[in-house]
């Protein structure tokens, strides 16, 4: 709240100028953090490997919200993507050496009048991004009905990915009804679709309360479109 930058959590660090303290050797630290070599070579981090997950840290700051271990670093302004690039490779000797030439190039990098021009398009990107996943909250709500002596729940897969996945619950004549639906397209295109299939359900629930007229209905729609 004070604008200091302050050092937490220090539990898995380790004093290396102390000469009883032998090299680690086993997987220490948060996995999605922890450059390749800490998962497969302990004994080899070095200062590169700090400078692998301060990468992961900056590309979440950029991004406004935690990776969860996917990187798409086109989802960040041009200009910092060769910074963080060059910071997150698999390769250590490929990475800045020295976090000094790191903090170099960003510093550089906001002080240039590029991040005004660049600013815009990230800011698009993650705002669309976001109308995407509202979308589809909406299109596979959480909250679920309840009904009596029916016991329901539904499981997906989360991830970063967008897919157009619709399911919605109902009750007609007495009874109790669900429809679902998966677009064979990803992304805005998947969710265009289903969408569509969301809006000519609704319209046709207007029309009849008997789950085989409805669905007659329905597929004399995509019938028709097809």
């Amino acid at each position: 709240s004070r604008g200091a930058v302050k050092l937490i959590d220090f539990g898995v660090a380790r004093l290396l100028a102390m000469p009883s303290e032998r090299a680690p050797t086993q997987l220490v630290g948060t996995p999605i953090y922890m450059s390749p070599e800490q998962h497969y070579e302990p004994a080899a981090v070095s200062f590169p490997s700090d400078i692998y997950s301060l990468g992961i840290i900056a590309y979440e700051l950029i991004l406004g919200k935690l990776s969860h271990g996917q990187i798409h670093l086109a989802l960040i302004p041009k200009g910092l993507q060769k910074i963080l690039s060059k910071a997150l490779q698999l390769h250590r000797e490929d990475r800045y050496q020295d976090v000094v030439d790191f903090i170099t190039d960003v510093s550089a990098y906001l002080n240039s009048t590029n991040i005004q021009k660049e600013k815009k398009v990230g800011d698009q990107l993650s705002e669309l991004s976001e109308n995407l996943k509202r979308a589809q909250n909406v299109l596979a709500p959480i909250q679920l009905p309840e009904w009596n002596d029916v016991e329901i729940g539904v499981a997906s897969h989360k991830g970063l990915n967008i897919y157009g996945i619709y399911y919605d619950f109902f009750t007609r004549e007495g009874g109790y009804g669900f429809i679902i639906g998966e677009s064979g397209s990803k992304g805005a295109e998947g969710i265009v679709f289903t969408s569509i299939l969301r809006g000519m359900v609704n319209a046709l629930c207007e029309l009849t309360n008997k789950p085989i007229e409805l669905m007659t209905m329905l597929n004399n729609c995509f019938w028709v479109c097809s």
